[in-house]
């Protein structure tokens, strides 16, 4: 099967404290991914890792980026072959700060080194043209890739998914995420389309590779002939 969304949750806006935590809305399924950003107002506060009640291992990615023309920090994290059930994040922060970040649950992906391709950009201004908030182009390695985009700004301007994306989560018009399944490898690029203009806004994108298809490995399945000595 392809990658799929399977759903999608943000920390209560503006959140401050040092631990702030996320609930999955429904329980997690076992072998699937989830993948996410965070974004923290501080220059100088540290994440320093997150946890959950689960266990998983939560790899943290391009942290911290500064956004947000510098007064935000920001960072993408996943889990990966991820176990069923019930679950919340904790973000382990080294101060207490006002944080605001989501997470996608997602099929379909490679469960041993899924990540591809990962960026967190800041842009000033980037106006209402369409597409122009834009983390800019990575370049994928695999086909049939799945995109994780998110973005935030500090002025609660609204916007609209870039095109051929699809908005996930929304939240308080400031922070936003969307996604798409890549054909082919190829430059891509998270984007999308604001309705109001200034501000400062801190994006980040990550791409996963889809999980092989059955029988990909090793040439496709064997015959009886194959097992048989002289057969026929």
């Amino acid at each position: 099967m392809p990658p799929a969304f399977v759903q999608g949750k943000d920390i209560t806006d503006d959140t401050v404290g040092q631990n702030p935590t996320l609930a999955f809305t429904s329980n997690l399924t076992a072998g699937n991914l989830f993948v996410g950003f965070v974004t923290w107002k501080s220059s100088t506060v540290t994440l320093d890792s997150i946890t959950d009640t689960l266990g998983h291992t939560i790899t943290l990615v391009n942290n911290p980026t500064a956004t947000n023309g510098g007064n935000y920090r920001s960072a993408l994290f996943y889990a990966k072959n991820i176990s069923g059930g019930a679950d919340t994040l904790t973000f382990n922060f080294s101060a207490s700060t006002t944080t605001n970040g989501l997470v996608h649950e997602v099929s379909g992906l490679d469960t041993i080194a899924p990540l591809d391709q990962s960026a967190i950009v800041d842009q000033t201004a980037p106006g209402t043209g369409t597409d122009a908030v834009t983390t800019g182009n990575v370049t994928t390695t695999t086909d049939g890739q799945y995109i994780f985009g998110c973005s935030q700004n500090d002025n609660g301007i609204d916007m609209s998914a870039g095109t051929g994306f699809t908005e996930r989560v929304a939240q308080a018009d400031e922070l936003t995420s969307e996604d798409k399944i890549q054909t082919s490898a190829d430059a891509v690029a998270a984007t999308w389309t604001a309705v109001g203009t200034g501000g400062f806004w801190g994006h980040g994108i990550a791409t996963f590779k889809a999980a092989a298809a059955a029988g990909a490995e090793g040439g496709g399945p064997r015959t009886f002939a194959a097992f048989v000595p002289g057969f026929p």
